[in-house]
């Protein structure tokens, strides 16, 4: 005691320059330097009390490598100071002062607690150092850490899995100097570890490494060089954002983020390998320079918007995904060339909207509406889009690809339908889809087809074998230049809803089996002459529209063409194809010479639009004494018709197309 029998006189220092050891063991040392007072201890190889307990000092320091059974400190306000290569302490350590607390001064300083770790009454700490607990916890209070170095806290003993051992840290951690100082935390199996505070607001720490943990929970916002979780077994909990310069990495059995999770440079990787991925509603999953992987095992809940940018950018989900908000994913922003595409691997439910902008292919393994319809659907890709299974709306669906747009499941909307493909893009209906349902419109476009550029092949395809029904509230549409080709009975209906118009505007049509149009109006689109790639894979001139069907034509009404003054030329192997008697004395009919099978449609994977041919067919000097005949452009009546497009693609993009009908009614042919 240095306190003048109790007074605080200043300046009252305490040194031990060697060992200080009770011998046996067993006993407590109290030392109590006044205020002003410095306790040091030198060189200490060894301090082996049953209890050192501190009190009234300024300063503690112990420098070399120590072993201590117990620390305790008082409230006082003073510091206390640990280094040494190899510092052990056979006992809980609380430091119960309110001053700052520093382990290590780097240069591998080690700090072995054999017992649990405590900062109870607000002290700070700096560390510097690797410290363990033999499978107790360690508990840094709410005074705040600060990393001087590279640090370490491993409550494992040793690299065993000791239950129970936890982790807190109830106040800040911050760095030294922006995103160098690295921390690795080990909780050990059935351990928790809990950052309450804000990480790394005012000095970013370096990279965070948390292994092996049960739950792993952040009260408020991260930032850091990088943060990776690796060995979970129980829950992880992000309570704000986690912003990282170089990639994330998480994997626990459970993942939620209630903030932002957003990574400057490089990746993020977010795996719930036993249970649910929760994305909060409002919150946003961002990478420049990095792809982003997203997994559910039981599935995610998906409120957040995910963007990618920069040199790298696919965004894959693997899980069913519930919307809890309207969502978009955007991956426009990726360099020139790269990869931007997404990839959904589970179902995807949620009465929202789901909007997707990408940059290349879009992939959906699974059915879009699985259990509860979305509210809108609307994709837009650079390159391919494609999904395995149903998609139901209760709102619009539309889907924009640059190259093809495949479907293998029936389509059901509460508004309308929009599929639109690039200019060597084929809309695709695979063997499942036998109907698309809108209670609007539905629109089948290519962006580059039109009356004066015309496919060789099908640039619609339907492969369902007993047929495919397109059942319109309001209008049909095909654009001009485009061509369908079924394998089964091809069915348009439309005006199903009371109060619609109820119109059909269609161009070449092929069926194995009948066509049947239901409308008040079927208008076909002509088109100029153009070549039909054969099944040999020779090509043969085509004058201009076919309607072929294998079966029977069921028309509600006389076709009326538009958009020009070539002829449309229906054809089919039966002698009596006009089944309702609109077709004949208005148009030519031709008898097909033998029946149409699949291999006739087919030339390796291309799908074939056929040319109409047989008895009555007319050669090119008669199509063009018909074409002289026919109402000339002049005099037709426009009908302009805007397709639906973003607001944010140019005017260029969203040119109307103008189509003209005649103005008597019918042609003849």
């Amino acid at each position: 005691d240095t306190t003048n029998g109790g007074g605080v006189a200043a300046g009252a220092n305490m040194t031990f320059g060697g060992l200080v050891t009770d011998g046996a063991g067993g006993f407590d040392l109290t030392l109590d330097g006044g205020t002003g007072g410095a306790i040091a201890f030198n060189n200490a190889g060894a301090l082996t009390f049953e209890d050192l307990t501190i009190t009234n000092a300024a300063s503690v320091n112990i420098t070399g490598s120590a072993t201590l059974n117990d620390l305790i400190t008082t409230a006082n306000p003073y510091t206390v100071t640990m280094t040494g290569a190899a510092n052990t302490v056979t006992a809980d350590v609380d430091f119960l002062n309110t001053g700052l607390v520093t382990l290590g001064d780097g240069g591998g300083d080690t700090f072995s607690f054999i017992g649990g770790l405590a900062f109870t009454n607000g002290a700070a700490s700096s560390l510097n150092s690797a410290i363990s607990t033999t499978g107790t916890t360690a508990n840094f209070g709410t005074g705040g850490v600060t990393l001087a170095g590279d640090s370490s806290v491993d409550t494992t003993n040793g690299g065993g899995v000791a239950a129970g051992a936890n982790m807190t840290f109830g106040g800040t951690i911050e760095g030294t100097t922006a995103r160098i100082e690295d921390l690795v935390l080990t909780a050990g199996t059935g351990g928790d570890i809990t950052m309450a505070g804000i990480v790394g607001a005012v000095t970013p720490l370096g990279a965070i490494t948390v292994t092996n943990a049960n739950d792993f929970t952040t009260g408020g916002n991260l930032t850091a060089l990088s943060l990776t979780q690796t060995a979970g077994t129980g829950i992880t909990t992000f309570g704000g954002d986690v912003r990282v310069s170089n990639g994330m990495n998480v994997t626990n059995g459970a993942v939620t983020a209630n903030g932002d999770l957003l990574s400057q440079g490089g990746g993020i990787t977010i795996l719930a390998d036993t249970g649910l991925l929760t994305l909060a509603v409002g919150t946003t999953v961002g990478s420049n320079n990095g792809n982003v992987s997203l997994t559910g095992t039981t599935g995610i809940s998906l409120g957040a918007d995910i963007g990618t940018q920069g040199t790298a950018g696919t965004v894959a989900m693997v899980g069913d995904v519930t919307l809890t908000a309207n969502v978009d994913v955007d991956t426009t922003g990726v360099d020139a060339g790269v990869d931007g595409s997404v990839t959904i691997t589970g179902n995807v439910d949620g009465a929202f909207a789901y909007t997707m902008d990408v940059e290349q292919d879009i992939t959906i393994t699974g059915n879009v509406g699985n259990t509860v319809a979305l509210a809108a659907f609307d994709a837009a890709s650079s390159g391919d889009f494609a999904v395995t299974g149903t998609m139901d709306t209760t709102g619009d669906m539309t889907v924009d690809a640059e190259g093809d747009a495949t479907f293998g499941g029936n389509l059901t909307s509460g508004g309308d339908i929009s599929i639109e493909t690039g200019s060597v893009g084929t809309i695709a209906f695979e063997a499942n889809v036998s109907s698309v349902n809108a209670v609007g419109d539905i629109t089948l476009s290519n962006s580059a087809v039109s009356g004066t550029s015309v496919p060789t092949i099908a640039t619609i395809t339907s492969e369902n074998g007993t047929g495919i029904t397109f059942t319109a509230g309001d209008d049909f549409f095909m654009t001009a230049g485009e061509k369908m080709t079924t394998a089964g009975d091809l069915t348009i209906r439309t005006g199903t809803v009371a109060g619609n118009t109820g119109r059909a505007v269609l161009g070449d049509l092929v069926s194995l089996g009948d066509i049947r149009v239901t409308a008040s109006d079927i208008d076909i689109i002509s088109r100029n002459a153009g070549r039909v790639l054969t099944r040999n894979g020779s090509f043969v001139t085509d004058q201009g529209v076919d309607i072929i069907a294998n079966g029977q034509f069921f028309f509600s009404v006389t076709p009326t063409m538009i958009n020009g003054s070539r002829a449309v030329q229906f054809a089919s192997p039966n002698a009596d194809s006009d089944a309702l008697g609109t077709l004949n004395g208005t148009w030519v009919v031709r008898r097909m010479p033998s029946s149409i099978t699949v291999n006739d449609l087919i030339r390796g994977t291309t799908v074939l639009d056929l040319r109409a041919e047989g008895a009555d067919s007319l050669d090119s000097s008669q199509i063009a004494e018909l074409a002289g005949a026919l109402t000339p452009m002049s005099s037709m009546q426009p009908i302009v018709r805007f397709i639906p497009v973003d607001d944010e693609e140019s005017t260029e993009e969203g040119e109307p197309v103008q189509e003209a009908s005649t103005g008597n009614g019918s042609t003849s042919g």
